[in-house]
């Protein structure tokens, strides 16, 4: 397929990506910016470009190609919302469909809720919302995160012996296939002395300054006014207890559950993920 490395400078801040320009046979050219989990990065959205869904994926900063933010910033997870909004004017995209996987769909639907004219379609794959923490475990919650910001600013990340090392550390951590793993292992990882290392900042892995309480989400989800396509993993999110309730709360909501685990976009389920994709976006159209 057509795809092409990608380059930004957001505020001074290298962003990275991949762009798919999509199947030339169709008539669906609608972009989406894609948006990728924690600790994944932009090839985590390799089998759904490579199926002709024209996508730009995009290392977020801290994870791969792209930078690491400054030593005074954070990685709550609306402080990628600005960078998404620059690189779709980069892009030249007034309005653009918008996918997000896991932590990547939470942060789009944050961007979707709050920036609804730019926002044409929201695509969430195994993920929605996170997890609500209550306000009066704020003064907790702040701690723990300034405890974390000191110990991670100076943690060096583990080194393995060998990628294949990596590789398999992180499969039996995250449950996915040994191939899947691979491909984001081919741009997650680099070759240091002394063998691999996960290309992450280690502050990624922290707490969060702030989280959302229920009533917060439940703002937010209301708030949705660009049709929202949910596909689900039956191993993985469509377990969630509280899951028809919130999607009650989405105006327009699709729900689709597929066979898998939370990546199944990079397993078996790829090829009908892209034409569920598809469809959705050409409902606009019809």
């Amino acid at each position: 397929m057509n795809v092409q490395e990608k380059v930004f400078d957001i505020d001074g801040l290298k962003v990275c990506g991949r762009w798919w320009r999509g199947d030339a046979r169709s008539t669906d050219s609608e972009p989406v910016l894609a948006v990728h989990g924690w600790l994944d990065n932009a090839a985590s959205f390799n089998a759904l470009g490579e199926a002709g869904l024209p996508l730009l994926a995009l290392d977020m900063p801290g994870n791969a190609h792209s930078d690491d933010r400054p030593a005074h910033a954070t990685y709550n997870i609306w402080d990628d919302l600005p960078v998404l909004l620059a690189v779709a004017d980069r892009m030249g995209w007034e309005r653009f469909n918008l996918l997000g996987h896991s932590r990547g769909a939470m942060m789009s639907m944050l961007l979707a809720a709050s920036c609804p004219e730019r926002v044409k379609r929201l695509i969430c794959l195994d993920g929605l919302v996170p997890m609500a923490v209550s306000i009066e475990q704020s003064p907790k919650q702040l701690g723990d995160f300034l405890r974390d910001a000191k110990a991670l600013s100076t943690k060096p990340g583990k080194v393995y012996p060998t990628l294949d090392e990596l590789i398999a550390l992180r499969q039996r951590t995250t449950g996915m296939s040994e191939a899947a793993t691979r491909v984001l292992a081919e741009r997650g990882a680099k070759a240091v002395a002394g063998g691999w290392l996960w290309r992450a900042d280690q502050r990624l892995k922290g707490a969060s300054a702030f989280k959302l309480s229920t009533a917060h989400i439940e703002a937010f989800l209301k708030a949705l006014v660009p049709p929202v396509l949910l596909i689900v993993a039956e191993k993985g999110y469509a377990q969630f207890p509280e899951l028809n309730e919130l999607i009650s709360l989405i105006p327009q909501c699709q729900l689709e559950s597929l066979p898998g685990g939370h990546h199944f976009h990079m397993e078996d389920g790829a090829a009908t993920i892209a034409k569920l994709i598809r469809e959705f976006l050409a409902q606009e159209k019809s």
